[in-house]
């Protein structure tokens, strides 16, 4: 499995799965700045599920059929930016 870690799930997540030996990448390391379509338009070209905590993918792949490798949506008890940034 191949993922992509969007900018609002934070850099942390994207070094715990590296740590685990998941193929990962960084949604601002690729595509800084990036809307949502280039970000899922990327995503598919690589066929890497995207990680995020923004409901958009859903709007973009169920409402307007865009196609997807995947998304899974996270829904943290506490997301703030301190969970989320870098842990070094």
């Amino acid at each position: 499995m191949k993922f992509l870690v969007d900018e609002s799930s934070g850099r942390r997540l994207f070094h715990f799965l590296r740590e685990k030996g998941y193929d990962a990448t960084f949604v601002k390391d690729v595509l800084p700045k990036a809307d949502d379509i280039d970000v899922l338009k990327f995503a598919e070209k690589e066929q890497r599920i995207i990680i995020s905590n923004d409901k958009d993918f859903g709007e973009l792949i169920f409402r307007l059929g865009m196609p997807s490798s995947g998304v899974i949506l996270l829904r943290l008890r506490i997301d703030n930016y301190q969970n989320r940034k870098k842990s070094m």
